[in-house]
């Protein structure tokens, strides 16, 4: 708009750039309400302060346009406008940064969690394995001991029985 020649632009996306604001605000607020740590808050503040200086130039941007103070306009916005919306676009991208940071940090925490409990678990699969074979071996030795020995032994008595032994 402020690089346009025509005068009437300010005045065709006033109500949209108004509309834009109101919105941009709203969730402003949303995302204010969901900052945990001060970091995030102090950087918040700092977003909150490059968007008002970015909507004070944008403002007076549009009022010189619509003056029909197209040089002055021009001169101000690449001076100020420019700087300002760099500023704040700047200050939101390092929002976003901080925010992934603490999003990829709790990710790694969920992470050696779950592989945490994936060994613990895997350990006592294996310990009740162990522990199931020895409780089976025992119990079937206990079996084989009552119905008359081990079935070794018993097999070699048959033997000797067969091969004639019966001493």
């Amino acid at each position: 708009i402020a690089r346009s020649a025509d005068p009437e632009l300010a005045t065709f996306f006033k109500a949209e750039t108004q509309d834009s604001t109101t919105r941009t605000t709203a969730l402003q607020k949303q995302v204010g309400a969901l900052l945990d740590t001060p970091e995030e808050r102090a950087l918040f503040d700092q977003i909150a302060t490059a968007r008002q200086r970015y909507i004070v130039t944008r403002d007076r941007v549009m009022a010189l346009k619509k003056a029909g103070n197209d040089i002055e306009a021009r001169k101000f916005f690449d001076d100020e406008f420019v700087p300002a919306v760099t500023a704040y676009l700047g200050q939101v991208k390092a929002l976003l940064a901080l925010q992934q940071t603490e999003i990829d940090t709790r990710v790694a925490a969920v992470l050696a969690t779950a592989d945490r409990s994936s060994r613990v678990l895997s350990a006592l699969c294996l310990a009740t394995l162990v522990f199931s074979i020895a409780a089976g071996t025992l119990f079937a030795r206990a079996l084989f001991r009552r119905l008359g020995g081990e079935p070794a032994a018993a097999a070699k008595v048959a033997a000797e029985i067969a091969g004639g032994n019966l001493c």
